[in-house]
């Protein structure tokens, strides 16, 4: 039984870091790596659509949410007509 249970968390995390596919949820539409780093500091904003779902509201607080307990950083949340 503990043999069946340490091939499959062994066989789970080779998937996951052998992937060539970020894991980022929700999986992004487009996505484009760069060299570089992206700061986020209390001058980063998140930014949603004006005409944005309850959905959108909803995962830009969790995100907000997620943020602040794990790195202590309150970002605001911005309704945006440059992304709409």
């Amino acid at each position: 039984m503990y043999l069946r249970i340490f091939f499959f968390i062994i066989t789970t995390f080779s998937v996951l870091f052998a992937s060539d596919i970020p894991l980022i949820f929700p999986q992004p539409q487009e996505i484009k790596l760069n060299t570089g780093s992206f700061k986020l500091d209390e001058n980063t904003r998140i930014l949603i659509p004006l005409d944005a779902s309850k959905s959108d509201i909803k995962l830009a607080r969790f995100l907000t949410d997620d943020l602040v307990d794990k790195y202590y950083l309150p970002l605001q949340t911005n309704r945006s007509a440059a992304i709409s």
